[in-house]
C-alpha cells in the first residue's frame, strides 16, 4: 500500500510538470527517480542535496559527473523545505532536444536552488548548446515561495521560444511570491534572459543580460527588486522592460547597448523613478516611457540613439532632469498625447 501511494504521488507530480521522460523529485526525506511516469527508485535522504550526492543515487542515464562537468538528463523538482546546491563543478549541462519532454528543467517548487561559480547551460546529444528554436530547451522556474540564488555564475542557452498559443519559457522565471538573487551573473542567449513576475525582494547585482531572443530582463509586477550595475546588450527586444502592476519603484543603474528595440522601456507605471541610465546605440532608442503618470526620469545619458527619450500613449506629468544626449537622430520625442512634461537642466547635442 505504501509503495502504491508513493508511485501515485510521483506520477501526480510527473503529470503536473509536463510528463518529462526522466524526472528527479527531491523530497524532505527521500529522492524519487521517475522514468516515463513510473517510480523506478526511492532513496532515503537528509540535509541539502548536492549534484555529487544525486550522482550517487540516481541512474547514470539521469546524471553523470566527469571531472568538473556534470551532465543532467532529467528534470529536477524540489518539494518544500529542500535545497539543491549546484557547486563543486565548473559546468552543468542540462540535456534537451526537440520535444518538451526531453528538457532537463530545474523547478524549485517551494524549495531552494543555489548556484555558485557554475556555468549552467543546455546541451544536445552531442554536448553542444541547443538551438534557440528547440522546443526541448531546458529552463529554470522559481515558483511561489521558492528561492533561486546564483553567484559568480553563467546561465546560458536556456528557455523555450513562444509558438502559437504557447507563451514559451524564459531562461529563468521568478514567479509570484518567489525570491532570490542573481549576483555577478551572466544571462547569455536565453529566450528572455530573466523574467520577474510578481516576485518579491529579488536582488540583481552585477547582472549582464546579453543576446537574448527577446528582452534581456522583463520586470512585471515585481515588488522590492533592487538593481545594481545592470548591463543589457544585444538583446532581441528591449534591454530592460518594466511593466505589469504599477508600483512606486526605482529603475536605475542600467547600462544598455546594441539592443534591437529600446535600452529601457517603462510601461504603465505610476510615480516610477527612472535614474542613472546609460544607453548607447540601441535599435529604436535609449529610454521609452509609455502610459506612465508622475514619473521622474533623471540622470539619463544616451549616445547615438535614433531617439534618446520617447514619451507616448498618455504619459502624464513626467519630470525630466539631467539628461545628456549626444549623437543619433532625435533627442526627445513627446508624442501628442503626452501631457505636462517638465524638462530641466539637460543638454541635447
Amino acid at each position: 500500500a505504501q509503495a502504491a501511494a508513493a508511485a501515485a504521488k510521483a506520477r501526480e507530480t510527473w503529470d503536473r510538470r509536463g510528463r518529462p521522460k526522466k524526472l528527479i523529485i527531491v523530497r524532505a526525506t527521500s529522492i524519487d527517480a521517475i522514468t516515463n511516469g513510473s517510480l523506478t527508485k526511492r532513496t532515503p535522504r537528509s540535509g541539502s542535496v548536492t549534484l555529487q550526492a544525486l550522482g550517487r543515487i540516481v541512474p547514470n542515464s539521469f546524471l553523470t559527473i566527469d571531472g568538473d562537468t556534470a551532465n543532467l538528463n532529467a528534470a529536477v523538482v524540489l518539494t518544500p523545505q529542500t535545497t539543491l546546491d549546484i557547486s563543486g563543478v565548473k559546468t552543468l549541462k542540462l540535456g534537451g532536444g526537440d520535444s518538451p519532454t526531453e528538457a532537463a528543467f530545474l523547478y524549485t517548487g517551494s524549495g531552494r536552488i543555489l548556484v555558485d561559480g557554475v556555468t549552467v547551460t543546455s546541451a544536445n546529444k552531442d554536448g553542444q548548446p541547443l538551438a534557440m528554436s528547440s522546443q526541448g530547451r531546458p529552463y529554470i522556474v522559481v515558483s511561489s515561495r521558492g528561492r533561486f540564488e546564483a553567484t559568480d555564475s553563467v546561465l546560458s542557452d536556456l528557455g523555450v521560444q513562444p509558438t502559437g498559443t504557447d507563451k514559451g519559457d524564459p531562461g529563468i522565471s521568478y514567479n509570484t511570491d518567489s525570491t532570490g538573487a542573481l549576483v555577478r551573473t551572466q544571462l547569455l542567449r536565453n529566450t528572455t534572459g530573466a523574467e520577474l513576475s510578481k516576485s518579491k525582494n529579488i536582488k540583481l547585482e552585477g547582472v549582464t543580460a546579453a543576446e537574448s531572443w527577446s528582452d534581456g530582463l522583463l520586470l512585471q509586477g515585481d515588488i522590492g527588486t533592487t538593481l545594481t550595475d545592470i548591463k543589457a546588450e544585444r538583446n532581441g527586444g528591449n534591454g530592460v522592460t518594466v511593466t505589469g502592476e504599477s508600483s512606486e519603484r526605482e529603475i536605475h543603474n542600467v547600462t544598455t547597448s546594441g539592443n534591437h528595440s529600446y535600452g529601457v522601456a517603462v510601461v504603465g507605471q505610476n510615480k516610477a523613478q527612472v535614474t542613472n541610465i546609460n544607453a548607447t546605440g540601441d535599435g529604436a532608442g535609449g529610454v521609452r516611457i509609455n502610459r506612465c503618470t508622475d514619473c521622474v526620469v533623471r540622470d539619463i545619458t544616451t549616445a547615438d540613439q535614433p531617439i534618446g527619450l520617447y514619451m507616448h500613449v498618455n504619459s502624464t506629468n513626467a519630470t525630466l532632469q539631467n539628461l545628456q544626449m549626444t549623437g543619433g537622430r532625435r533627442g526627445i520625442v513627446a508624442e501628442k498625447t503626452t501631457k505636462g512634461a517638465m524638462i530641466t537642466n539637460s543638454t541635447i547635442d
